[in-house]
């Protein structure tokens, strides 16, 4: 027998093995370090245009509602106008600068519904209104002091952002 025969399947075992140990080192290592595309943030002052919506920070407001022990509320008012194509908006964030904590709105998990204004407010963006309010209402725990950034996702890849202080 030579040794291509007793030692050929071996051989073929381990070229199958290294390759697929290379495919799966491309494919995790270098391919999916880019990550997501990050979005274009556009940080707000005042007024900004995005999307079709032009957006105002009109007021934060700690302790606006009622929160279950341990915890605050902290409400976000906006002013809104909106295009009939406005791009639609996703959903409303608030993140520690300082940290890794993000919270969604939980307006709907929380009685708001003593408030007129928080009624008729909007949870976000609308498309094709001259003007409306959108109310965000984070749940916070209570060693959360800020500052914080509030990220209003519009379309794809754009995201108003408007730093909130305490």
């Amino acid at each position: 027998m030579t040794w291509r025969r007793t030692h050929g399947r071996a051989l073929a075992a381990l070229l199958v093995a290294a390759t697929t140990t290379v495919g799966v080192h491309i494919w995790f290592d270098v391919l999916q370090a880019g990550g997501p595309e990050q979005p274009a943030y556009v940080l707000a002052e005042g007024t900004t245009e995005i999307g079709g919506h032009e957006l105002t920070l009109i007021s934060t407001r700690p302790g606006e509602f009622e929160a279950p022990a341990g915890s605050k509320t902290l409400s976000v008012w906006l002013d809104a106008r909106s295009d009939d194509d406005a791009a639609p908006c996703r959903s409303i964030t608030l993140t520690e600068m300082s940290g890794s904590r993000t919270w969604l709105d939980a307006q709907s998990d929380l009685d708001t519904s003593s408030d007129a204004d928080a009624r008729d407010a909007e949870a976000t963006c609308r498309e094709g209104s001259p003007f409306y309010r959108i109310l965000s209402v984070f749940l916070l725990p209570e060693d959360a002091t800020g500052p914080f950034w509030l990220d209003v996702p519009v379309g794809i890849d754009e995201t108003a952002r408007f730093r909130i202080e305490l």
